[in-house]
């Protein structure tokens, strides 16, 4: 008998540890965001509000390499962007997002969650979101990289990639080194995906995200014609479903979903025939390598020429071929 009551109450706390280790995933999974208390964080919250963001802030400004770019803040470790973000690099880019996003001349970008389009969603509420602002596209990473070193201190070094040329942007950068509370370590290991790096390489679309991929590209070029077509409102758009057919299947499932996407969008005007329309919409897959590959989708008129400004690509991871 006791045996039994010995096993059944190591059943019972195993069964509260898996519950309460559930919970914490969830939490986290949930991208809950606490920020860190002043008590807790101190010295660092200090640093960003009188240090780190005014640098950045010049030096978007001032620095040759940098000067008119756009960027995206993201967790870094060594001179790669990670998909996933920590709770003290989060608190340390929310903080730098208030100080930099109504900055004259800096162009920070700060991506919007993408999310399937709402039925009531509009280009004016996008215009009021700001969201077009947004969706430039991002030329450089700026990277939060946190480490605990030996001695047991905090190392916190700020630095800058330029994203096309892929490598670090010279004379940039900033670092804090200290003593850190037990809550600003533990912090370190709580990580979330960072959603606001969905369809750059760090993050690209997974194979089985096909309405979120054609909601993004239908905010981004509704956006585009908004901005860089003049008269856009003559523009009759087709979309191209059938040019490009043999792409990817989630390629495939998120161009016949993106019409009716793009339909909702107040002045984007889609028709169904293509000898109605005076701008095409096309797509070409280009493979990265063997696990990524980019989608970019241009616009022509009738006669073959480009319109100009209304072009985007999308990153996408490809699908994992079954083992025979």
């Amino acid at each position: 008998m006791k045996n039994c009551a010995y096993i059944m109450l190591l059943l019972l706390t195993m069964i509260i540890a898996g519950c309460a280790t559930q919970e914490v995933i969830s939490r986290l999974s949930n991208n809950d965001h606490k920020p860190l208390k002043n008590a807790e964080a101190g010295e660092i919250i200090q640093w960003v509000d009188q240090e780190l963001a005014p640098y950045i802030e010049k030096q978007f400004k001032q620095h040759p390499w940098l000067k008119n770019k756009t960027f995206s803040i993201g967790a870094m470790r060594d001179e790669d962007i990670l998909p996933e973000i920590n709770r003290l690099s989060e608190e340390i880019r929310i903080r730098l997002a208030q100080h930099l996003r109504g900055a004259q001349g800096v162009q920070m970008s700060w991506r919007p969650v993408q999310e399937p389009l709402q039925h009531h969603r509009s280009m004016d509420n996008l215009a009021n979101n700001l969201e077009c602002i947004d969706m430039d596209p991002v030329e450089i990473f700026v990277g939060i990289e946190t480490r605990q070193l030996m001695s047991g201190e905090l190392q916190i070094n700020v630095s800058a990639v330029d994203k096309e040329d892929q490598q670090w942007v010279p004379n940039f950068g900033k670092n804090w080194r200290g003593l850190a509370s037990r809550n600003v370590m533990d912090s370190l290991n709580m990580t979330k995906v960072d959603e606001r790096l969905r369809g750059l390489r760090p993050l690209p679309f997974e194979p089985d995200e096909p309405d979120l991929l054609a909601s993004y590209l239908a905010t981004n070029l509704s956006c585009l014609f908004q901005r860089g077509v003049e008269n856009h409102e003559e523009l009759m758009v087709f979309v191209d479903r059938d040019k490009g057919s043999q792409n990817p299947s989630v390629v495939n499932r998120a161009f016949e979903m993106l019409d009716s996407y793009l339909n909702r969008m107040n002045r984007v005007r889609i028709t169904d025939h293509k000898d109605k329309a005076n701008v095409v919409m096309e797509r070409n897959v280009v493979d990265v390598n063997e696990s990524l590959m980019v989608l970019w989708v241009r616009n022509t008129f009738q006669d073959g020429s480009r319109v100009q400004g209304v072009e985007t690509e999308v990153y996408v991871r490809k699908e994992k071929k079954s083992s025979p």
